[in-house]
């Protein structure tokens, strides 16, 4: 009688060298697809001395449900914010031509008209300070508003500087700071008004132009017909 030829056979049913997805010294993860092939690989070749255990069977076809239910969300997942996407860019579109008032701090200057600077409150004033400051960060105006209640509020700047002296068109920037009548701060954010004369793209993801400044859609807080 010849030599009979033994083949060790793991736990799990596989024979030892038997190649398969795992063998791949490469592969980072499975997929579906590779944990169906491990697990028809692990019946077809499982010890008959020492049958895969029904539970353990059970527990394994429990998991491959999982990690289809993982892969068909990440799916789902990606389709989803495609979708959002799309829409975000086509409402960027649609504020094309409107007057729109958005989270920000610059203000444009054109030489002709006082420009207004908008900012919200978070209760009551009772002081609030508006300060105006040019490209180089300096400021150059500083004006009292005096008492303003919560929400929106605006301030317009004629153009000139403290000292009364008309300053060049361009872009500015300003902060806002308020206080209640018992000294304490009061939160104030200000805002940025302007026409959104058009759209840019960065890495997908859409910014209004207004001005010379760029504006992210999360940013825009009211928006008005012209």
């Amino acid at each position: 009688m010849g030599d009979m030829v033994t083949q060790t056979v793991g736990r799990a049913g596989v024979p030892a060298g038997a190649g398969g997805p795992s063998a791949n010294p490469t592969a980072k993860s499975l997929g579906k697809e590779d944990f169906l092939k491990l697990l028809v690989t692990q019946l077809k070749n499982q010890n008959p001395l020492e049958p895969l255990d029904n539970a353990e069977f059970i527990a394994q076809l429990a998991q491959f449900s999982t990690l289809e239910g993982i892969t068909n969300m990440g799916t789902n997942l990606k389709t989803f914010a495609a979708d959002m996407a799309s829409m975000s860019n086509y409402y960027a579109t649609w504020l094309i031509g409107k007057e729109i008032r958005a989270y920000g701090n610059s203000v444009n200057l054109n030489g002709l008209a006082p420009a207004s600077m908008g900012y919200h409150l978070a209760s009551g004033a009772a002081k609030v300070t508006v300060t105006v400051y040019n490209g180089g960060g300096n400021a150059v105006r500083t004006m009292e508003e005096g008492a303003k209640a919560a929400g929106y509020n605006s301030a317009l700047w004629d153009g000139k500087d403290s000292n009364g002296n008309s300053l060049p068109p361009g872009q500015y920037t300003f902060k806002v700071s308020a206080a209640s009548g018992d000294g304490q701060g009061v939160p104030a954010g200000t805002v940025m008004a302007g026409l959104a004369s058009g759209v840019v793209y960065e890495e997908g993801v859409p910014y209004l132009i207004v001005g010379t400044e760029k504006v992210r859609m999360s940013d825009v807080v009211e928006v008005w017909n012209r």
